[in-house]
C-alpha cells in the first residue's frame, strides 16, 4: 500500500473513533459509546462476594453466606423476570439467551451470577430508579438489610457505590470504538491482513501500557461489511466500585488518546517498516532477472533499503491502580465469627512450602480441568488437553500475593486463545479461562486468599 493510501486509512480510523453524536439533551456523546449502550442482548454479571465486600466496607453491614444467598434469590427473581420480558428483534438472539449453558461461560469467578438485559439503559434502571418504587436491585438490598439487621440505608446510596460499566468484565466503549474504526478502515481502503493487524496491535499495546486488560479477540467484535456486531459477540456489564470505575475511565481515556497518536505516526511515516522491507527485499531477490511473458509480478520489490525517521515519544501519564474488594477485607475475627464465616486452616506446610503447594494442586488439576470442560468451552474428547495442564511455579508479587505459573499443550490448543492469529480464537474456548477457573477451584480448599494465575 502506498504512503498516501495508508495515510487516508489511518485518518479515516481516527475520525471514526472520535465521532460524536448529539443526544436528546443536546450534549455531544461518543458515537461508539451510544452504539455500545444500545447493543441488544448484553450480559449482566453480579458477584455475591464483591457486593458483600462493598456493603461491609462502605456501610459497615456484615451479611453471612446464607443471608447473601437469600438476598440474591430475590435479585435473581427480579432480573430473570426482566430477561423473560425482553422484546427481541432477533429470534436467534432470543434462542441464545434462553439457554443457561450459554450464560454459564460468563461465570469467571466464584460467586458470579449472570443474566441477559436488553441493553445498557435497561441494566441501569434495573440497578436503581426512583420511579421503580422499590422494584430494583438497590432497593432489594436496602430492604433486605433493614429486615435482617434493622439498619436503614437508602437504596440511592447503595446504587451510588455500584457503578455500572462495560470495562471491568468485557469490552469498554472506547475500546470498541477503536476496534470498529480499524475494521471499517480496513474495509474502506482494502488494507492487507498485516496492516490491519498492525493497527490492532497498537490498541493492545496501549492498553497494556496503561494497565488495562484485553479480554476479547478483536477479530470477533465487528463485521465491517455488514455494519453489525459479529454473531457471538456480547457486551458484558457489571457493577464496579465508584472510585475504581473513575480510575479505569481515566486509564481508558489515556489509552484511547495514545492509540490515536500512534496511529497518526503510522499514517505519516515515510520509512518502510521491518516486515514490509523484508518482503520487498525478498521478492526482489527471487524476481526473474529477465522479463518473461509467462512470469508476472504485482508487488513492490527493492534491492536495498536505507532510510531514517524520527518521531516524538508520547509521555506516560500518571495513573492509580486499585485492588478489588476481598470478601472479608477490613473485618476483624470477632465480626467474621458473628457473620458465620469460618476461617479455613491451611493444610500443614501449604503456606510455607510453595513446592508442596504446586504438587498438591497438580495432583487434582487434570481431573478438575476435565470436569469443567464442556460446550461452549473446550470439550473433553481424548483427555490430552486436561492431562497436559500443569502448574510449574509459584512466586510472590510485589503486593505479596501468590502467582501460579502454568502451561499446557500449546499445539494445537493455543489457537483458541484470545489474541492468537487465525479464526479459531474464542472468548468462550480460551484455554486460559478454563485453567484459571480449575486452579481456583482446586486451591479453594487451601484458603490461600487472593492470588493470580499466568500462562508461561
Amino acid at each position: 500500500m502506498s504512503s498516501a493510501q495508508l495515510k487516508k486509512a489511518t485518518k479515516f480510523a481516527v475520525k471514526r473513533a472520535t465521532q460524536r453524536k448529539k443526544t436528546s439533551k443536546g450534549q455531544k456523546d461518543s458515537q461508539a459509546r451510544a452504539d455500545a449502550e444500545k447493543a441488544e442482548g448484553q450480559v449482566l454479571v453480579l458477584n455475591k462476594h464483591e457486593i458483600r465486600g462493598m456493603l461491609s466496607k462502605e456501610f459497615n453491614v456484615v451479611l453471612n453466606v446464607k443471608q447473601m444467598n437469600s438476598m440474591f434469590k430475590k435479585i435473581d427473581k427480579l432480573l430473570t423476570t426482566k430477561q423473560k420480558n425482553i422484546k427481541w428483534t432477533s429470534a436467534e438472539d432470543k434462542k441464545w439467551a434462553s439457554n443457561p449453558k450459554n450464560l454459564d461461560v460468563f461465570k469467571e469467578k466464584p460467586g458470579d451470577e449472570v443474566w441477559v438485559v436488553s441493553g445498557f439503559e435497561s441494566a441501569k434502571t434495573s440497578k436503581f430508579k426512583t420511579a421503580n418504587k422499590g422494584n430494583d436491585v438497590a432497593s432489594i438490598i436496602s430492604k433486605f438489610i433493614k429486615q435482617e439487621t434493622g439498619k436503614e440505608i437508602k437504596a440511592s446510596d447503595i446504587s451510588a457505590k455500584m457503578q455500572l460499566g462495560h470495562g471491568e468484565r468485557g469490552v469498554a466503549a472506547s475500546e470498541f470504538g477503536l476496534i470498529r474504526a480499524v475494521e471499517e478502515a480496513a474495509e474502506e481502503y482494502n488494507l492487507s491482513a498485516y496492516e490491519k493487524r498492525k493497527l490492532k496491535k497498537v490498541i493492545i499495546a496501549q492498553r497494556e501500557k496503561h494497565n488495562l486488560e484485553t479480554k476479547v479477540n478483536h477479530n470477533q467484535v465487528w463485521d465491517a461489511r455488514k455494519g453489525t456486531f459479529k454473531k457471538n459477540f456480547r457486551f458484558i456489564l457489571s457493577y464496579q466500585d465508584a472510585k475504581m470505575n473513575a480510575d479505569d475511565a481515566l486509564k481508558e481515556k489515556n489509552a484511547f488518546t495514545d492509540t490515536l497518536q500512534e496511529w497518526d505516526i503510522i499514517g505519516t511515516k515515510t520509512s518502510t517498516d521491518t516486515l514490509e522491507g523484508f518482503e520487498n527485499f525478498f521478492f526482489h531477490s527471487v524476481k526473474p532477472k529477465t522479463k518473461s511473458k509467462k512470469v508476472r509480478t504485482s508487488r513492490t520489490t527493492r534491492e536495498k533499503i536505507q532510510e531514517k525517521s524520527s518521531a516524538k515519544v508520547v509521555s506516560k501519564q500518571k495513573e492509580t491502580s486499585h485492588k478489588k474488594y476481598s470478601v472479608a477485607r477490613g473485618l476483624d475475627i470477632a465480626t467474621l465469627k458473628q457473620a458465620g464465616v469460618r476461617r479455613k486452616t491451611p493444610k500443614k506446610g501449604v503456606g510455607s512450602t510453595p513446592v508442596q503447594l504446586v504438587a498438591l494442586i497438580n495432583k487434582k488439576l487434570p481431573e478438575t480441568v476435565r470436569k469443567n470442560m464442556g460446550a461452549p468451552a473446550l470439550e473433553n474428547r481424548s483427555g490430552r488437553f486436561a492431562n497436559s495442564v500443569k502448574v510449574h511455579d509459584v512466586i510472590r508479587t510485589k503486593q505479596d500475593f501468590l502467582s501460579f505459573g502454568y502451561n499446557y499443550d500449546k499445539n494445537p490448543y493455543q489457537v483458541f486463545e484470545v489474541g492468537s492469529s487465525g479464526n479459531w480464537s474464542s472468548t468462550q474456548r480460551d484455554p486460559r479461562r478454563l485453567i484459571d477457573r480449575s486452579i481456583r477451584e482446586v486451591a479453594a480448599e487451601f484458603a490461600l486468599g487472593r492470588f493470580y494465575t499466568r500462562r508461561l
